[in-house]
């Protein structure tokens, strides 16, 4: 058989094509045949997999089509609720400590966020006839963004 180079080379050589695409058929069996190497991959696989999904995501029913009938809004408030508690204990201190992953300025800024976000949830800025203050607002961050970086808001275009 042709194990080394060297035995490769000759095999090429005496043996021609067809002995050396035998032997690179077989070295490719030997690397990727189910073996304890593909097993140990499997579980690295697995690791990652549950590391990333939590098994309360993991066992829930997976949505894949729009249902014929849709969820009552209360049961679906409900459930995002729990679902932003679940993920809030991962993050606000209580429980866990995580630096750098969630940036905000207390409870009164987030509801003052959210209203405002339901406020203009339907508009749409790239419409700025129909939404002129959305527009304004956006124009104002902006420049906000620019004159934080030492930029002149009234001389860039965009960031």
């Amino acid at each position: 058989m042709c194990d080394s180079k060297k035995k490769k080379q000759k095999c090429k050589k005496k043996k021609g094509i067809k002995r050396t695409l035998l032997w690179i058929g077989i070295s490719a069996y030997q690397a990727y045949k189910p073996s304890g190497v593909s097993e140990e991959l499997k579980n690295i696989k697995n690791k990652i997999r549950h590391g990333l999904i939590p098994e309360e995501i993991d066992k829930l029913e997976r949505n894949e089509e729009i249902p014929q009938q849709g969820v009552d809004p209360k049961a679906l408030l409900r459930q995002m609720q729990e679902w932003s508690n679940f993920e809030m204990a991962k993050w606000d201190g209580n429980k866990k400590i995580v630096s750098g992953a969630v940036y905000h300025g207390g409870k009164d800024l987030q509801q003052c966020m959210n209203e405002a976000y339901g406020l203009f949830s339907l508009s749409n800025p790239l419409h700025p006839d129909l939404f002129p203050y959305v527009r304004k607002m956006e124009a104002e961050i902006i420049a906000m963004s620019v004159s934080y970086f030492h930029g002149d808001p009234r001389q860039q275009c965009g960031l």
